[in-house]
């Protein structure tokens, strides 16, 4: 701030900057904010690179590209993601970045969600599946778990034995599969479908990543009451780049990126504005000066893997133009053994139906207490005692009656 003064700038001036590294720092002052650019979405951008699996996903504030994965080409493994921020600060306009290079990379893509958006309703179009419902997000998670098992045991054509997932193999059966749950912190607690939601979500981020399958949840809060259990969050973080947005104040982002980095105190200020001659705040207050309009979504924090965070602006996807220069022309699927089996256990289909007898609880005569109290109980502790893709399918073998 003293070297603001000096510059005859105000402190909240969104031209200025501060890097940090270690005991090193460098302080920019840029004649524009570098931020207040859109970068539009571009098919060359957003497709990965076929070894690496980097993309572009927005820019630095000194106008570095900023990248991240669509597979962790170093641990040979799909990859999981994690995006925090408050309702309308982003979080679905980030969704189309890291859909649109996931599938010029070749891989399906799900996603549920608990209300009702105009943006994911046009995703629909370029996309595998979409919902929206806790009942949906349940049976999308349901689904994803026994594909591990299956997958498990599907042959490689070139020696007929199946194959832990290697990604940018073309001899690999089957493609990658990114499951996305918006809003997963108000589905994890819904009232009928929370725990299933919760307990599938924690064990697709153990389980999913050997059999080609990632896990991206988003919400508002990453914190166990939330619905992210520790051992979901550390697989999230050990597997991902999350994207933090603003998060409503720099308070609430440096609490949100907790555990996330080395230390949260670290995490730059997403500017609120952009405007290069506002003055300060006391400035403003002593002159009677109205204060400026605010906006939530100007940047986003990206935590890389090292653990330090990188201000970037992602690039805009405009949702009022066609979506399909970005998209590849066809969209990628399930193969159809992969379709067959699922059918078999009865997890295919139309995930918003109501639920099937069954499917969730045990059948209304099986129910001793005869009120329905001890359906819960007895399906959460059974749930509980799943810890491998096998013990998981056959759970759900037991639900549906398959």
């Amino acid at each position: 701030m003293k070297v603001l003064r000096g510059l005859g700038l105000p402190e909240d001036d969104s031209r200025a900057f501060v890097l940090i590294d270690g005991t090193e720092f460098l302080i920019s002052v840029f004649d524009e904010p570098p931020l207040s650019p859109k970068f539009p979405a571009t098919r060359e951008l957003l497709t990965p690179h076929p070894k690496t699996g980097m993309y572009v996903s927005g820019f630095s504030i000194t106008g570095q590209p900023v990248h991240n994965f669509v597979f962790q080409h170093d641990k040979n493994a799909a990859k999981h993601g994690l995006v925090l921020g408050v309702t309308r600060g982003g979080k679905t306009q980030f969704f189309a970045v890291t859909m649109v290079a996931e599938s010029n990379a070749g891989q399906i893509v799900w996603l549920s969600s608990c209300f009702k958006d105009e943006k994911t309703a046009t995703l629909v179009e370029h996309i595998d599946r979409q919902g929206i419902s806790p009942i949906y997000m349940a049976r999308q998670l349901r689904a994803a778990m026994a594909l591990c098992q299956i997958r498990a045991e599907m042959p490689w054509a070139y020696d007929g034995k199946p194959h832990d997932y290697k990604p940018g193999d073309d001899r690999c059966p089957y493609k990658q599969l990114n499951v996305y749950a918006d809003e997963f912190m108000t589905a994890s607690q819904d009232p009928t479908f929370g725990d299933f939601i919760q307990a599938d979500g924690d064990a697709l981020t153990v389980m999913g990543l050997k059999y080609g399958i990632g896990f991206n949840p988003a919400g508002q809060s990453p914190f166990a009451h939330n619905g992210f259990s520790t051992e979901m969050k550390d697989n999230l973080l050990q597997n991902s780049r999350p994207v933090i947005f603003n998060m409503g104040s720099p308070g609430a982002t440096r609490k949100a990126a907790e555990g996330t980095m080395e230390n949260a105190y670290d995490v730059p200020t997403i500017p609120a504005r952009y405007a290069p001659k506002e003055g300060s705040t006391i400035e403003r207050a002593m002159a009677g000066e109205a204060e400026p309009q605010n906006g939530v979504s100007t940047g986003v924090v990206v935590v890389l893997d090292n653990g330090r965070a990188t201000l970037m602006k992602a690039l805009y996807v405009d949702f009022d133009e066609d979506l399909a220069d970005l998209f590849p022309s066809e969209i990628n699927r399930l193969t159809d053994h992969e379709i067959s089996e699922l059918d078999k256990l009865g997890l295919w289909g139309d995930w918003n139906r109501p639920p099937d007898p069954g499917e969730f609880w045990p059948e209304p005569d099986e129910d001793k207490d005869g009120d329905g109290g001890g359906r819960e109980q007895r399906s959460t502790s059974k749930r509980a005692q799943v810890t491998s893709a096998r013990q998981a399918l056959e759970a759900i073998r037991s639900l549906t009656d398959a």
